[in-house]
């Protein structure tokens, strides 16, 4: 893979990958249950983690971060009143583990073909 594909392959999973951390940020707005927003803080901050080095990688190649591929709407939720059962986040929950897990099978096949091993193993950990 020459510099210009590897570029674009890195502009292609990270623009992705913000699409993702923005989609989490909107689902914490909306899950206010204390242990599901502590969750979703956690996993933000180590979105964020991942995506400054995604930032170093592309400045390495001269290449800016890009801006989230899509915008990913959080599923709506009925009316929620003061005192919520948990199963009442399930929609937005269920939603983020299947843009996850769609994302990781786009991805994960052609991150395994990657032949730049340093990129490779950190996308790999990216995507657990």
């Amino acid at each position: 893979m020459n510099t210009h594909e590897l570029r674009d392959f890195l502009k292609g999973f990270t623009a992705e990958r913000v699409a993702l951390i923005e989609r989490h940020e909107a689902g914490a707005r909306v899950v206010s249950h204390y242990d599901f927003n502590n969750t979703y803080q956690y996993v933000i901050s180590r979105e964020e983690t991942h995506l400054s080095w995604l930032g170093h990688a592309l400045a390495e190649l001269d290449e800016p971060l890009p801006k989230a591929s899509a915008a990913l709407p959080v599923p709506a939720l009925p009316k929620l009143g003061k005192k919520v059962e948990p199963s009442a986040f399930r929609p937005v929950l269920a939603d983020d583990a299947a843009l996850l897990d769609r994302f990781c099978e786009r991805w994960r096949p052609k991150v395994d073909a990657l032949t730049h091993a340093r990129h490779r193993t950190m996308l790999l950990v990216m995507m657990g």
